[in-house]
């Protein structure tokens, strides 16, 4: 199968920089998309807590 792909009409050689900026481009897009969830969740625990506070003193 080798022998069959070296000889393939419309074969090309791809750089290795190509394969380097695919997986950079995933990990960044990976490493924001976690971070962005990260705040998220951070604002979300926040604005719970400060309603559960609220809701004590109503109560109270």
């Amino acid at each position: 199968m080798g022998r069959w792909l070296e000889s393939y009409t419309y074969r090309i050689e791809i750089p290795w920089w190509v394969y380097g900026a695919a997986i950079f481009g995933v990990l960044f897009i990976a490493l924001v998309t976690q971070q962005e969830h990260v705040k998220y969740c951070i604002v979300a625990s926040k604005f719970c807590g400060l309603m559960s506070l609220f809701m004590m003193r109503v109560i109270a």
